[in-house]
Order: structure tokens, then C-alpha cells, then sequence
């Protein structure tokens, strides 16, 4: 699949992922390999815990929510 020239990129062990296509899976697994862990999920969000820091992935992500959300799993 080609990526578009002006696409922000992030790069895990496995996948790279072009930010504008961020799935609720994508954002788990990046969450996943960028140390947060899983405190509880239910409603419409999963949410993810890193030392005092927390971050809500919802079930059902919009792609400039998914953009927002990567970028912050990547910062913290």
C-alpha cells in the first residue's frame, strides 16, 4: 500500500502506520507497545494507564480523533 508524500508516520516493532488511517486496534496495539496498560474499559472507551497518566481510546474512532490519540501515546 502506498503512503501519501505529506502523511505523518509512526514506526512500532512491527507496523508502520500513517496517522490519517489510526483504527481503535491500531491505537491498542501502539498503546500496547508503548508501555500503557489496560485499567478498565466499558461504555464507549478503553481506558489506559501509564504511571499518573491516562488516556481514553474510544471503540469507535473518528480518523482526526485516531491523529490526536496516536500523537499522544507517542508523547507520553
Amino acid at each position: 500500500r502506498a503512503f501519501r508524500q505529506d502523511a505523518v508516520m509512526i514506526s512500532t516493532v512491527e507496523t508502520v502506520y500513517e496517522l490519517s488511517d489510526m483504527t481503535t486496534r491500531q491505537l491498542l496495539k501502539l498503546a500496547k507497545l508503548n508501555g500503557w496498560t489496560l485499567e478498565r474499559h466499558g461504555g464507549n472507551h478503553y481506558v489506559y494507564r501509564r504511571d499518573s497518566r491516562q488516556i481514553t481510546i474510544p471503540y469507535a474512532v473518528k480518523s482526526f480523533v485516531g491523529v490526536n490519540i496516536a500523537n499522544k501515546l507517542k508523547k507520553a
